[in-house]
């Protein structure tokens, strides 16, 4: 995903002007909430290796509602400052320094 960032920049660009615009018309706000919800169930099925019509509605929710965010950070990132964006390492070292966290795990080293 990281790479379609630089490479697709008006297409990332357009999708952050359309979730702002979607404030002043329910009709593309519904039309893209429409499109989190495919999304997430995309996503949740990629990660999981089922089809699409076979996720629940928990995985969904849980798994590719948290896939999206950490793309969707990254990817505001990536467009405001992409020399300082984090990388694939960076996101799976910070997923993993947040799950000690929040488990009490023991951490990474630094």
């Amino acid at each position: 995903m990281i790479a379609s960032y630089d490479g697709n920049r008006w297409l990332w660009l357009a999708t952050i002007e359309a979730a702002v615009q979607a404030e002043h018309s329910p009709k593309l706000r519904e039309l893209m909430a429409a499109s989190l919800r495919q999304g997430r169930t995309g996503l949740a099925a990629g990660l999981l290796g089922i089809p699409e019509d076979t996720v629940t509605a928990p995985a969904e929710l849980a798994l590719g509602s948290v896939q999206l965010a950490l793309m969707s950070g990254v990817l505001v990132q990536w467009l405001i400052d992409p020399g300082r964006a984090p990388d694939e390492r960076m996101i799976a070292d910070g997923i993993l320094g947040l799950t000690a966290r929040i488990t009490g795990a023991p951490e990474l080293a630094s």
